[in-house]
């Protein structure tokens, strides 16, 4: 009878660990989540200003700073998703990341443009 109710008391005590080991193993997905998330925002916000810091830094006048014959920011938002989407791997998020902050500066850049001559019309 004693060997019965240690062998119980032992199951009672590995599904324990078990359920432990699970809450765990769902903790650390949850954690590894949450800091892709951060990476994603300082690369995205990295890449934005370094575009707006070149854009400011090297332009001339009120001229776009160009390569290849498309403004810098959108030419590094084409080349980042390209390269995500053509050799993405291991690095892919990283990529889209910075090609998200190259859009974003192109865009906001855009937009601006876009305000200022909505402005001079009135």
């Amino acid at each position: 009878m004693k060997s019965r109710t240690s062998n119980t008391a032992l199951v009672k005590r590995n599904r324990e660990i078990v359920t432990l080991q699970e809450r765990m193993k769902n903790m650390r997905k949850k954690g590894e989540h949450k800091i892709r998330n951060v990476i994603d925002a300082v690369e995205t916000g990295g890449s934005a200003f370094a575009f707006g810091f070149a854009e400011g830094r090297w332009s001339e006048g009120n001229d776009t700073l160009r390569v290849a014959g498309l403004p810098v920011s959108l030419a590094g938002a084409v080349a980042f998703h390209g390269a995500a989407l053509f050799m993405g791997g291991k690095y892919g998020d990283d990529l889209h990341a910075m090609g998200n902050g190259a859009l974003s500066t192109y865009l906001s850049n855009m937009g601006r443009a876009i305000g200022i001559k909505s402005k001079e019309k009135k």
